[in-house]
């Protein structure tokens, strides 16, 4: 009986041990088959939209220019004489914004 327990646990180890090898086997080609998918670009319309993206983003200003723009409208906005209550409270927080921006790009 323990000669037949033997080599049963011989056959299952030979077994899992080609079982283990063949898995390897199969996730290595699907890895494979999954990067070269990715390095030829997916066709996928999520791919498609994500370089749509990539292409507007590279056509945006540099920070430093809308920076600018913000700051010569707070300016302006400042300048200008409130007509009212709320005119007071949306320049004080124009120049609360303003003075915020400045505390973080300082």
């Amino acid at each position: 009986a323990s000669a037949i327990f033997m080599r049963s646990a011989n056959v299952a180890l030979a077994a899992g041990g080609a079982l283990s090898a063949a898995s390897i086997l199969l996730e290595t080609v699907e890895m494979t088959r999954v990067t070269n998918k990715m390095i030829k670009g997916s066709p996928c319309q999520k791919a498609d939209f994500i370089r749509e993206i990539k292409k507007e983003v590279e056509q945006l200003p540099d920070t430093r220019i809308i920076a600018e723009e913000c700051e010569r409208f707070f300016d302006m906005m400042v300048a200008k004489p409130a007509s009212s209550e709320r005119g007071e409270e949306v320049k004080r927080d124009i120049m609360d914004q303003r003075d915020m921006i400045h505390a973080i790009n300082s």
